[in-house]
């Protein structure tokens, strides 16, 4: 496969991401809205779909479904109502090198995604942050949760909204700072060493207090 048909196919499955980032807000009917769409675009053209990156891209979004469910119904969702118990997908499942590869290769594919699909690059920068977030909440890991955050990190670094509307760049990179705070020191440290040579000032400055709170 070119390169060229590569991305083609790729942006194919892009209505995945809108559908988490719908799921994200807990927009729910606008994701099943946004998955049907989609998937009927599939059906009209399925030689143009990789179909082995769809099912990977939708196992991960539904893995992240079922956790903004669990958190918003709780026991309710624990058990279908007048049905069979709903089971959700174990952190044991999580954790086989099958669904950690799917994982990653999300992670993967969310890095090379460009956001040629998107209305305006506000629309691309909150959609592929919030995406960020999510697989951050779906890793079983301070591997996979450090692999997510420097990928997130290296994103933010380089994107031109942190001159074009300084306030939006900032409401991610405090979420990722905040994030960092629920892995371990040890990791956090080397993450605050990529901050320091980042070559962003608000990094840079963000590891300078961190290093000074450190000393004091």
């Amino acid at each position: 496969m070119s390169e060229q048909d590569e991305h083609e196919t790729n942006s194919n499955i892009q209505f995945i991401n809108s559908c988490m980032y719908a799921i994200g807000d807990r927009e729910y009917r606008k994701a099943l809205t946004i998955l049907g769409d989609g998937l009927h675009q599939v059906a009209e053209s399925p030689t143009t779909i990789d179909m082995g990156a769809l099912l990977k891209r939708l196992q991960t979004m539904l893995a992240y479904l079922d956790s903004r469910l669990a958190e918003d119904f709780g026991e309710k969702w624990a058990v279908e109502s007048g049905l069979q118990a709903h089971r959700e997908i174990s952190i044991e499942e999580r954790n086989t090198s099958e669904w950690q590869q799917n994982f990653l290769d999300v992670v993967s594919q969310l890095e090379n995604w460009d956001g040629g699909s998107e209305k305006t690059e506000s629309d691309y920068f909150h959609e592929k942050c919030n995406l960020y977030g999510a697989l951050f909440d779906l890793a079983t890991s301070d591997d996979g949760r450090v692999r997510v955050l420097l990928s997130y990190a290296n994103y933010l670094r380089n994107s031109e909204m942190q001159d074009r509307s300084r306030i939006e760049w900032m409401l991610h990179a405090n979420y990722l700072l905040d994030k960092m705070g629920k892995i371990e020191a040890q990791q956090s440290s080397k993450m605050m060493d990529i901050f320091k040579s980042s070559g962003s000032p608000t990094f840079q400055l963000y590891a300078a207090l961190d290093n000074s709170l450190l000393v004091n």
